[in-house]
């Protein structure tokens, strides 16, 4: 059996935005959809996690899909230390030092260290977030050394429409995080919507985009 990974963009994908609320994002009769127990570095305050992206995440690994970050975030976002936490807990994985967390550095082929080292570096992409998350995807199915042909096993997990239309290209199955948001940022997004477990384990090659 050829891998397959699950890919997952962090902020109002893994993460739900500050203003959330259990009323925008639970369906009803839904009361803890929302979980704070996870805290990312951004945003700093009243963020946290979906209990659906915790359950997207737990069904990806006992389907045998290996699990990856593509996120937008600049190095000096990436690297700090609670995120570094929120990661591996959400996760259960080091992915750090690895091809399987790219960022804006690593889809610019540089190393997102180098923006904390010493000497400290001003690179461009310790500093500005990078959009294309082409390089990013490629980068991961690459080091797992995945066909092309193969790419339909595997899954993006994304809020925003421009980078579900690259994967899609791409040949991935996708799924559409924060869909209150309509394809871009907004600081009520729900993050990864119970829709979305569904596509792990679903023989339908049609991508979903969940529901809220």
């Amino acid at each position: 059996m050829s891998k397959k990974v699950c890919i997952f963009d962090i902020d109002n994908t893994l993460t739900h935005g500050a203003d959330a609320t259990t009323k925008i994002c639970c369906p009803s009769g839904e009361k803890n959809c929302l979980v704070n127990k996870y805290r990312p570095n951004w945003p700093p305050k009243k963020s946290g996690t979906s209990r659906y992206a915790l359950d997207t995440i737990k069904k990806c690994k006992d389907n045998g899909y290996e699990i990856a970050i593509a996120t937008a975030e600049t190095g000096l976002q990436v690297t700090p230390e609670k995120q570094r936490k929120f990661i591996h807990d959400m996760t259960g994985k080091n992915l750090y030092d690895t091809p399987m967390l790219q960022n804006s550095c690593t889809a610019q082929g540089f190393n997102y260290e180098m923006c904390y080292g010493n000497p400290k570096t001003d690179h461009v992409c310790c500093n500005t977030e990078y959009t294309d998350k082409t390089r990013m995807y490629l980068n991961i199915m690459n080091h797992l050394d995945i066909d092309p042909v193969d790419y339909g096993n595997s899954i993006v997990f994304d809020d925003d429409q421009s980078n579900l239309e690259t994967a899609r290209g791409l040949g991935f199955k996708t799924c559409q995080a924060s869909l209150n948001c309509g394809g871009s940022y907004c600081t009520q997004g729900c993050g990864i919507p119970m829709g979305c477990s569904h596509l792990v384990t679903s023989t339908d090659e049609d991508d979903l985009v969940g529901v809220v």
